[in-house]
């Protein structure tokens, strides 16, 4: 679960700035390239984001000229698409689907039968928040968005996914070159 701190914890955009600020002048120091930081604490500590990733992984990725958030993804994976897209195999399917930035939560489709997904009919936005995105993004609490967002389908095929799916969709995702990455689940 990903959650920003309380009022009495929050942590302000400055003082997480100049805390990547002061990591970024101790890799520079000691001629570090990357960090790769995991603790939840540390993250928390560094970027103001407080979150119980349990076994899934959460990392911050800090270079020099930008920090990429990797949260933790939920119970499954995610198989939004743009209603135009054919639709995912609900009994297992290895493929992604890129949905373009523009298109809102109204033009997205959900494709499962593992449970009742009603709550997700009414509002995609609970596994996919896009809308909530684009409205951060329009007051200025976000920079904005990539031109594309990522969803895959339910697999078991788990092989072929780390094998095959994942290592897609991250050349997908760092071709987009974002400064963050939400990962959800549905």
């Amino acid at each position: 679960m990903l959650r920003t701190g309380s009022a009495s914890s929050a942590l302000t955009e400055a003082t997480a700035v100049s805390r990547i600020g002061d990591l970024r002048a101790w890799m520079a120091q000691h001629g570090v390239d990357a960090a790769y930081v995991t603790r939840p604490v540390s993250i928390a500590y560094l970027s103001g984001v407080r979150a119980e990733p349990y076994e899934r992984l959460m990392a911050l990725a800090v270079r020099d000229d930008r920090a990429t958030l990797i949260c933790p993804a939920l119970e499954r994976e995610n198989a939004v698409r743009a209603k135009t897209d054919t639709p995912f195999n609900v009994e297992g399917d290895n493929s992604f689907r890129r949905i373009d930035s523009s298109l809102a939560g109204a033009d997205l489709a959900y494709d499962d039968a593992h449970y009742d997904h009603a709550c997700i009919d009414r509002d995609i936005n609970c596994v996919f928040p896009v809308d909530r995105l684009a409205s951060l993004a329009r007051e200025g609490r976000i920079a904005g968005m990539t031109a594309e967002h990522f969803s895959m389908g339910y697999s078991q095929a788990l092989r072929e996914l780390r094998e095959t799916t994942v290592p897609q969709i991250a050349r997908a995702v760092s071709a987009a070159r974002p400064d963050a990455v939400l990962l959800t689940g549905g």
